[in-house]
């Protein structure tokens, strides 16, 4: 469905269109979860680094347990989440397909760190959740797919139609969660406060087939051991 815009001109019939447009929901969590975020904070984490490599420490740590969701500490966490990737694919995609979480891992960017820029392979739809309540930390970053023009007109004021970034800052913290296509590609900046910055990621895949098989595009549906 395009994002259209009635224009109040001399012909009524006169429609602005926003055409592929990709669809991101946030989320706050609002219930009350401080033996969730000290669980977090405790956690075992893995150098991504080869050992004895002589490489910056300047990339995330990331949990030793990569399925972090299914762990019983989280559990109230888990059935947020799986709440939310539902009304995602029923009510902003429209689509009857059920999605699983497959993994799922928690992030540690120290000061100094930051997270390069990256998508989801293998999963339909991504999404983070940053358990802090109270810091705000550096925004994550989503890159434009298309093309961005180099000719352009200057515009006098902004508008959602007049936008030329190849990029867009999203502000995070508040114990937020945001889910988003899986091939949205996204990075996070270098941490500049002193307390490390926690954020809880996740992967999908349907639970059944996907396609169709008239449109020939049918997938059967897969034994998943998650």
């Amino acid at each position: 469905m395009m994002r259209s815009l009635k224009l109040i001109t001399k012909c009524e019939g006169d429609v602005l269109h926003g055409v592929f447009i990709v669809p991101m929901l946030s989320c706050p969590y609002e219930a009350e979860h401080s033996s969730e975020l000290n669980f977090i904070r405790n956690l075992d984490f893995v150098d991504p680094r080869p050992e004895g490599s002589k490489l910056p420490d300047i990339y995330p740590r990331f949990s030793k347990d990569t399925f972090i969701l299914n762990s019983p500490e989280l559990l109230h966490i888990r059935r947020f989440v799986e709440s939310k990737i539902n009304y995602f694919a029923r009510e902003v995609m429209q689509s009857d397909t059920e999605l699983v979480i497959t993994q799922s891992w928690v992030n540690k960017i120290t000061k100094g760190s930051h997270h390069q820029s990256h998508t989801h392979p293998h999963s339909i739809l991504s999404g983070v959740w940053y358990p802090a309540r109270e810091e705000v930390f550096e925004p994550i970053t989503f890159m434009n797919t298309s093309p961005v023009r180099d000719v352009w007109l200057e515009p006098n004021k902004k508008t959602a139609f007049n936008q030329t970034s190849a990029s867009m800052k999203i502000p995070v913290g508040k114990s937020l969660l945001l889910i988003f296509p899986s091939n949205l590609r996204h990075k996070v900046d270098f941490n500049s406060l002193d307390s490390p910055r926690f954020s809880l990621s996740f992967n999908t895949w349907s639970s059944g087939t996907l396609g169709s098989e008239r449109r020939l595009t049918y997938l059967p549906a897969l034994a998943l051991d998650i």
